[in-house]
């Protein structure tokens, strides 16, 4: 059987220009779609990094105040001047939070317990709360 070239070239048909630019115009509006969502997370990440520095913080606080309880003793932990003292580059500030460490006497009425809160405020909130016993 022998196909004149008219024949074949009716057979190997490929697309048109215009399906594959309405093809380009679809794919162009569904990556468009896809990537939305990337370009929210992106202007979100800095919320997350200032909670997380706000969470270290109250941890650092946290164990600042129960490390002075072994060192000094469970009558050393007062509250004084509202909180504890916090160290040296930048006293109670980092960047744009608060650190305020505060410490209650007398847990549920019982004087052998203190309660210690550190609070963080600011670019990022947090807040760890913690009994201590007099053992």
């Amino acid at each position: 059987m022998n196909r004149s070239p008219s024949a074949i070239k009716t057979q190997c048909r490929g697309f048109s220009l215009l399906e594959i630019i309405i093809f380009i115009a679809v794919l162009g509006v569904a990556g468009i779609g896809l990537l939305i969502p990337f370009g929210t997370i992106l202007t979100e990440t800095h919320k997350v990094d200032e909670q997380t520095r706000a969470i270290a913080l109250a941890q650092y606080g946290m164990a600042r105040a129960q490390g002075d309880k072994r060192l000094k003793g469970f009558s050393s932990l007062t509250n004084t001047a509202g909180s504890v003292s916090c160290p040296p580059p930048s006293g109670c500030t980092f960047g744009n939070n608060t650190l305020v460490v505060t410490v209650t006497s007398g847990w549920l009425g019982n004087p052998n317990y203190k309660v210690i809160t550190s609070t963080v405020s600011g670019g990022g909130s947090a807040t760890i709360t913690s009994v201590v016993a007099d053992y």
